[in-house]
C-alpha cells in the first residue's frame, strides 16, 4: 500500500480523540489535536529522527515528538509561543510542582506582598483596559512570585501561563 492510500485510509478528524495531560494545560490559538503530529511523526520518520516545527506554537509537535523518543527543534515568531512550548517540553517533577504551586498562591493569596515589590505592571495603560484593577493586582502578585522561584526549570515551567493571562 502506498503512501497516499495509507494516510487515506486515517480519519483525521480523530472524532473519538481530545487533547488532554499536557497538551489541554493551556489555551493558545490554532492549535490541533495531539493526534495528528502524533501520527505523522510515526508515519513518516524514523526511531531517533530530529522533528522540525518552524511554527510550534505552544509545542503540541514537540510533545509528540518527545514522547515518540524522538528530538524536538522548536521555532516560531510569537514571543510567547516558545515560553509555552518550553513549559510543555520541560516538564517539572510532579511533587515539587505541586509543593512550589501550594507556594506561590499561598503567598499570593495571604497578601503578604508588596514589600518594596512590583504591585502595578510597568505599562499600565495596556493591561489596565482589558483587566479590573483588582485584578491586575493579583496578576501582578503572581509575577512577582513566579520571578522568585529559584528553580530554573519550575519558573520557566510557571512563567508561559503568567503571560497567557
Amino acid at each position: 500500500m502506498g503512501i497516499i492510500e495509507s494516510l487515506g485510509r486515517i480519519d483525521w478528524s480523530f472524532p473519538t480523540l481530545s487533547n488532554s495531560g499536557i497538551d489541554s494545560i493551556h489555551w493558545y490559538p490554532a492549535t490541533y489535536l495531539a493526534a495528528i503530529p502524533g501520527t505523522l511523526i510515526a508515519f513518516f520518520t524514523d526511531t531517533e529522527s530530529v522533528v522540525m516545527d518552524p511554527f510550534c506554537g505552544s509545542g503540541t509537535t514537540g510533545v509528540e515528538a518527545i514522547r515518540l523518543g524522538w528530538k524536538f527543534i522548536g521555532v516560531d515568531n510569537s514571543p510567547v509561543a516558545p515560553l509555552m512550548a518550553d513549559a510543555k517540553l520541560s516538564y517539572p517533577e510532579p511533587k515539587l510542582f505541586e509543593i512550589t504551586l501550594e507556594s506561590v498562591l499561598r503567598r499570593v493569596g495571604s497578601g503578604v506582598l508588596g514589600n518594596g515589590r512590583r504591585d502595578e505592571y510597568p505599562n499600565k495603560e495596556e493591561p489596565s483596559a482589558w483587566y479590573h484593577s483588582e485584578t491586575l493586582q493579583v496578576l501582578n502578585r503572581l509575577l512577582t512570585e513566579i520571578i522568585t522561584i529559584e528553580d530554573r526549570l519550575l519558573r520557566r515551567f510557571f512563567f508561559p501561563f503568567f503571560q497567557e493571562c
